[in-house]
């Protein structure tokens, strides 16, 4: 049983006398604080899903709230607000950070990304497939320079479209993801048609070999999962490795193009600020259009999701459909046929 009074609830008291107390401290980030109460919140709602606990009016670990969020978005005329079931535990981040956040945010315009397709095949077939991955499919390096064979082989069609696919990643197939977080992304037909292709070319075996040959002599270095992606040295790619060479390609397109200022991060946003407007543009409600990206993208904080939107309202130029953004890098993938 829960007691009556709030702040003696196991839930309140770690809420308000560690969490909180942390965050003004500056020992947890308020972002933090409010990703761990919210795994709280999941808890206690899967154990009562699974009957493990009762929950009534009168024996409660936390109040269920409806609230009104202001949508900034291009379509705001259509749907001034939208509302989000949240909980009275949540912890509010400071709106200075969140600002901070948006402004932050650089996704690739239209133009950009034409440059990024004109000059990608200046990049190894690896690294080329990688950033795919990161402008496709909203991936981390971390997670797309992961990548495994066994993880590509668990794809599944999403539902009765066979143009998209789901692939779950995370530790049950050693994708490095955030956190050890499990969780589905999407991806193209034609994006996963390519990796299968690359996935048995003689370039690739050639360095599976060299990996072969090195953990066979080497039994600390015996890998569990197959990596997709391996050097030319015959080792696993390391997000490190990625994130030299697209500063390299980077640096290579501002030769032509000075303003071309974007780290590896800056296509994970671009897949999110595309997609995101797209869900809203064929109509689906703003709240589901949000739980699917923070689905895809692996997102804890709504918030975290929703300041794309923020961004789209003051850079209108960017508001284009995903399927734009697949057409754009759709020649780019023939070079890897």
């Amino acid at each position: 049983m829960f007691p009556v009074i709030k702040s003696l609830k196991p839930t309140y008291r770690f809420r308000n006398q560690h969490l909180l107390k942390k965050a003004k401290e500056g020992d947890l980030a308020f972002s933090t604080a409010n990703t761990y109460i919210r795994h709280v919140v999941q808890f206690y709602k899967w154990a009562a899903h699974e009957q493990l606990i009762t929950i009534t009016d009168q024996n409660k670990p936390f109040e269920i709230e409806i609230v009104n969020i202001r949508n900034e978005s291009m379509l705001a005329h259509m749907m001034p607000k939208f509302t989000v079931q949240t909980s009275d535990l949540r912890i509010r981040v400071p709106r200075s950070s969140q600002s901070n956040r948006i402004r932050s945010m650089n996704p690739l315009s239209q133009k950009k990304l034409a440059i990024l397709k004109r000059e990608l095949p200046k990049a190894s077939t690896e690294t080329g497939l990688i950033i795919l991955l990161g402008l496709l499919c909203g991936l981390r390096k971390e997670e797309a320079s992961s990548l495994t064979i066994e993880a590509l082989s668990q794809a599944y069609t999403c539902g009765e479209a066979d143009t998209r696919f789901n692939i779950p990643i995370g530790p049950d197939n050693g994708v490095q993801t955030k956190n050890n977080k499990k969780r589905t992304i999407e991806i193209s037909s034609s994006l996963i048609n390519i990796l299968n292709e690359y996935a048995i070319s003689d370039r690739r075996m050639i360095r599976l070999k060299k990996l072969h040959d090195k953990t066979e002599s080497d039994s600390n270095s015996i890998q569990k999962w197959e990596p997709l992606f391996i050097s030319q040295q015959g080792n696993p790619m390391s997000p490190e490795s990625v994130g030299s060479r697209f500063c390299e390609l980077c640096m290579e397109i501002k030769k032509t193009n000075a303003d071309f200022n974007h780290e590896f991060h800056d296509l994970r946003r671009t897949y999110a600020t595309y997609r995101l407007q797209s869900l809203l543009d064929i109509g689906i409600p703003a709240s589901q259009a949000l739980s699917l990206i923070m689905s895809w993208m692996g997102h804890e904080d709504e918030r975290t999701t929703w300041k794309y939107l923020s961004y789209l309202k003051r850079n209108e130029a960017l508001v284009y459909k995903i399927s734009m953004l697949d057409q754009i890098m759709h020649d780019s993938l023939k070079g890897y046929a």
